[in-house]
């Protein structure tokens, strides 16, 4: 059995990463994983299959305030792009039958990028700036579009 070993200087540099992205990038992100939600749906859709109860149409629906959102064009914002991805997380998208896997490995997709990244980048944040209130010197700094990697590893 083997084990693994932490290694602090490929830890602070993927806490580096993480902090160094910028909001535009997440919510980019974010639109992104919308965006890439319509060929599956449509798919779906064209089966004929879905939407077959009212909770279906309301996947439908949140679905397309979604995509309103996204369409409207212009360079996405954080909070907008959350807020158009919840009503989308909140519906239940089955894994069967083999269509309907396909939208819900894409909303899987856009849980991590809206959810799950956006937490993990704040929390390298803070790690950031709790070793700068320690009085330690960061391995990343913060710069005008977030925090950015140095690489002298402090």
């Amino acid at each position: 059995m083997s084990s693994r070993r932490h290694d602090e200087q490929q830890a602070a540099a993927s806490v580096a990463a993480l902090a160094a992205i910028t909001e535009e990038q997440l919510a980019a992100r974010i639109r992104e994983a919308l965006l890439g939600l319509v060929e599956p749906v449509m798919a779906l859709y064209q089966t004929g299959t879905w939407p077959v109860s009212d909770f279906d149409a309301r996947a439908v629906e949140a679905f397309n305030q979604a995509q309103r959102v996204v369409s409207a064009g212009g360079t996405p914002v954080l909070e907008a792009m959350v807020a158009a991805a919840a009503p989308v997380l909140g519906m239940w998208w089955p894994d069967r039958p083999a269509e309907a896997c396909a939208v819900h490995e894409a909303v899987e997709r856009l849980r991590y990028v809206a959810m799950v990244l956006p937490s993990l980048v704040a929390n390298a944040r803070g790690i950031a700036e709790t070793q700068l209130a320690l009085g330690r010197r960061p391995t990343y700094r913060r710069s005008a579009g977030g925090l950015s990697g140095d690489d002298d590893g402090g």
